[in-house]
């Protein structure tokens, strides 16, 4: 997971770093969790469109605001983050309608993976006056993080309304939508993102899940090589590609693709899961056993890579083997450990 970082928090209309820049995407594989930072995309900063001309004051009141936003982010500069979250809801009481402090608050919770505050908040930003693209996306941003994904659905496609030539708002629509299994819509989306941004993998990789969900085989392997070309150094994208091949029928063509991934690469999850699957589909269980056993080798109290090297020990016929991993997993209290051992011991 990539964390965000510090916010810069920004006026009304301008970017919003906490939300924007580090946000995450999660996509769900068949028998696998993969989470997937955005890489390489530019976050627009539009020129807010002018207001209408408000009475004499609203010039002071908006230095006073300004000075408020600005002491609240020197705060969160120097890591006072409590101090500055004080200062905002202090503000907040006194102005009541203003809209930037909810935004900024909103932010500052954000970061902290308070989606449900966070949330809270931004409907409170918006209450008090129409909100931009930026708000709108950070709202739907912050209402998916806590599960909330039906308002999700509706912030996003506020902000898309609210600023058509941005990729990221259809984009992150669709990973909402993937979620409600609404696949149909969220592919429609995603090419939509395509179109803004032909170069974004995350949207390539996403229409691949897709695809592979929908066991277009073909073009999830198409979908998925895209990503890998844009994004050759992400195991996520391989992994789809990998998976559309072994449900082909290609286990070696999938293997292949995984063949050069890097130790680090290798320990990202549904990697094992998926060579095992090969390896058993081209009827080699010893090499199967082979990938846990490597991953037991560098981490031994790894309880479902042990029970998985004795499971597929035991097919390779090394009982002897399978038995003392099947007991070392049921001293880790691995699920389905105790029926292997009392199998084995026949």
């Amino acid at each position: 997971m990539i964390h965000p970082p510090t916010p810069a928090h920004s006026r009304r209309g301008g970017a919003r770093p906490a939300i924007l820049s580090a946000l995450a995407i999660t996509l769900v594989g068949a028998g696998f969790l993969v989470v997937v930072g955005l890489r390489g995309v530019s976050t627009p900063n539009p020129t807010p469109a002018p207001g209408p001309a408000g009475p004499p004051q609203a010039s002071a009141d908006s230095a006073k605001i300004d000075t408020l936003q600005n002491a609240a982010q020197e705060l969160i500069r120097r890591g006072e983050v409590k101090q500055a979250e004080a200062l905002l809801r202090g503000a907040i009481a006194e102005h009541l309608t203003e809209q930037r402090l909810y935004s900024q608050l909103g932010d500052l919770l954000a970061s902290q993976r308070r989606s449900e505050e966070a949330y809270a908040i931004y409907e409170k930003a918006l209450a008090s006056a129409p909100g931009d693209a930026d708000l709108e996306f950070a709202a739907g941003s912050a209402a998916s993080a806590a599960g909330k994904l039906d308002r999700a659905e509706e912030h996003y496609q506020a902000s898309m309304t609210k600023r058509p030539t941005d990729f990221r708002a259809p984009m992150f629509l669709a990973q909402v939508q993937m979620k409600l299994e609404h696949l149909d819509q969220a592919a429609a989306n995603l090419l939509l993102a395509a179109k803004l941004n032909p170069d974004a993998a995350i949207v390539w990789g996403s229409l691949a899940e897709i695809a592979l969900r929908q066991n277009k085989l073909s073009l999830a392997q198409q979908h998925a090589k895209k990503a890998r070309e844009l994004e050759p150094r992400v195991t996520v994208w391989r992994l789809i590609e990998a998976r559309a091949l072994k449900r082909e029928g290609k286990p070696e063509a999938a293997l292949d693709l995984l063949v050069g991934l890097d130790e680090a690469a290798k320990r990202e999850p549904g990697v094992d899961l998926l060579q095992a699957e090969c390896f058993g589909i081209m009827g080699r269980p010893a090499d199967a056993a082979a990938v846990y056993l490597a991953k037991i080798k560098t981490d031994g109290a790894d309880g479902l890579s042990t029970l998985q090297a004795a499971i597929w020990l035991e097919k390779a016929g090394d009982l002897a083997q399978a038995k003392d991993l099947a007991e070392r997993a049921e001293m880790l209290a691995v699920p389905g450990a105790k029926e292997l051992v009392a199998r084995l011991g026949k």
